[in-house]
């Protein structure tokens, strides 16, 4: 695998690397992670991909991102109340 385009957005950290006859699109938030394998005949190039990232997916992401952090939070909180 590896690392083809770095893809800038203010909150996000996105990657696109290329492995296996696939684009796989790595979103990284803090800890948490996303990410899309999109197969090479699908999309043919990095530029398309950042089409892709446009404000409405984004904020999408971006919820689901505040989504794995809260049901992480409670996994946790509750994981904690069962130790004590």
């Amino acid at each position: 695998m590896r690392i083809i385009a770095t893809i800038p957005h203010p909150r996000i950290k996105i990657s696109v690397f290329q492995m296996n006859a696939k684009f796989l699109l790595k979103m990284e938030a803090g800890p948490y992670e996303q990410t899309y394998k999109i197969q090479e005949d699908e999309i043919t190039s990095v530029e398309q991909l950042e089409r892709i990232c446009n404000e409405e997916f984004m904020n999408t992401v971006i919820r689901r991102f505040e989504s794995m952090m809260n049901d992480f939070e409670k996994a946790l909180g509750a994981a904690q109340e069962r130790q004590a």
